[in-house]
């Protein structure tokens, strides 16, 4: 859902137009985080059917299902500041989905090692797992604002070298 997040804004050209609006980039990048936040957080609501069945079916502990989907939760919102992070590197939303599925999939490999959800699924909530994921997901969003802001300054300054050029001639 967020390969196209900031990629598409460019495709389409629009992206000038957002950047010229009276928001800062902390603004733009944290209301299309907030829309991809959004979005998974009611597909994973969706997926609470799942749950209605279960107490149908039997007596599942709550506690650990509410723990795992916690869990889960959070790592959904890590994974869509990635997704936006990853559509301020490119131009096109399918490079955008290949790079965010590695980049993803990267840390995924770094959970599997540190077994950060372990806990989740054994229906423990710390603060500092929470801590962790909200970090991860404020450094992914400020590596987003940097990438941003790095390409509007090497615009600027490719501006500056070209008329300093033209003026010299």
């Amino acid at each position: 859902i967020s390969m196209g997040s900031w990629a598409s804004e460019r495709e389409l050209g629009t992206e000038e137009q957002l950047l010229t609006l009276p928001m800062s980039e902390l603004d733009v990048l944290l209301g299309k985080w907030l829309a991809l936040a959004s979005y998974f957080t009611i597909a994973l609501l969706c997926s609470l059917s799942n749950v209605a069945v279960l107490l149908w079916l039997g007596e599942p502990d709550l506690g650990l299902i509410f723990a795992q989907y916690f869990g889960w939760w959070l790592l959904g919102l890590i994974f869509c500041a990635v997704g936006l992070m990853v559509s301020t590197w490119v131009t096109m939303p399918a490079v955008a989905f290949v790079l965010g599925i590695l980049t993803c999939g990267v840390l995924c490999a770094i959970e599997n090692a540190t077994q950060w959800l372990d806990a989740f699924h054994r229906g423990v909530i710390s603060i500092g797992q929470i801590g962790v994921a909200l970090s991860l997901t404020t450094l992914f969003i400020g590596f987003a604002i940097v990438s941003l802001n790095a390409r509007r300054w090497q615009i600027a300054h490719r501006r500056l070298i070209v008329g300093t050029l033209v003026t010299v001639l």
